[in-house]
């Protein structure tokens, strides 16, 4: 009866050991793919944030030698390569802005109507965009933000000004990743005369400015906090944001809008 039971007891420490070291080889598999899981996200989170500080470091360097008194100027950016091959390029078609002054009558002048251009990174999860002066941001399943605000502004002194720079990203025939940005000599003013870089809009006239893109409201946000609503109306459509300058101002505004083409080029 004795070696009965000693035999028992031996086949249940066997079977115990061995359910228990199922348990723990699946607890550990379980762990692991968790593990691998957190482990690629925080990797797809790190990737984001280098981009991001990548994309904003070429926008400023992009404001910087946009108003440099020289007339050529160029750098060379120093970015970030991943492993997964994705890079910044250009897209010289991306986003658009018509710029319309509308008289007393209702008749109808464009000043400006062309492609802005954007830098474009994007990979599986991510996408991070520069367009005239902003940095937008839409990781994968989440709502576009803008991480990097454009370089206009409104100041009232008596008259209204309204200074809205335009970047125009051009490709200078780059066929890889983005290396070089650099400054044609000849710049566009939207004025009245070249001596006097501004554009008077009496209180009988209007400015329409129209941009397509596809943060659009991400755009209509940050113009809403930018311009004084007594000189400006804002609206959105679709992948349009409509901003009206000067309807409603008794003095009239005063336009300061100069054209940067930057030039991108590559390896």
């Amino acid at each position: 009866m004795l070696m009965g039971r000693e035999e028992t007891r031996g086949v249940s420490n066997v079977l115990g050991v061995a359910l228990l070291t199922g348990v723990i080889v699946v607890g550990l598999t379980v762990l692991g793919i968790a593990g691998y899981g957190l482990f690629t996200d925080e990797q797809a989170r790190v990737q984001t944030e280098t981009v991001e500080n990548d994309v904003e470091a070429v926008a400023t360097e992009l404001e910087a030698i946009a108003f440099e008194p020289r007339a050529t100027s160029e750098v060379a950016l120093s970015l970030h390569k991943f492993q997964n091959g994705a890079s910044l390029r250009v897209e010289p078609d991306h986003g658009h802005i018509e710029v319309t002054e509308i008289d007393g009558s209702g008749t109808r002048s464009t000043l400006v109507d062309t492609n802005l251009g954007g830098l474009i990174y994007e990979d599986e999860s991510n996408e991070v965009v520069y367009e005239n002066g902003a940095v937008f941001s839409h990781p994968a399943g989440e709502t576009a933000y803008q991480s990097t605000a454009p370089s206009i502004s409104a100041a009232a002194r008596g008259s209204t000004t309204v200074n809205f720079p335009l970047f125009i990203i051009r490709d200078a025939g780059s066929s890889g990743d983005v290396e070089q940005i650099s400054r044609r000599a000849d710049l566009d003013r939207v004025s009245q005369t070249d001596a006097y870089p501004q554009l008077y809009v009496p209180p009988s006239h209007s400015i329409e400015i129209e941009i397509s893109t596809n943060y659009p409201d991400s755009w209509s946000r940050y113009l809403e906090e930018t311009l004084p609503a007594s000189v400006s109306t804002i609206r959105t459509g679709g992948s349009t944001v409509t901003v009206t300058l000067g309807s409603g101002s008794s003095t009239g505004i005063y336009l300061h809008m100069m054209m940067h083409t930057i030039e991108v080029s590559g390896s």
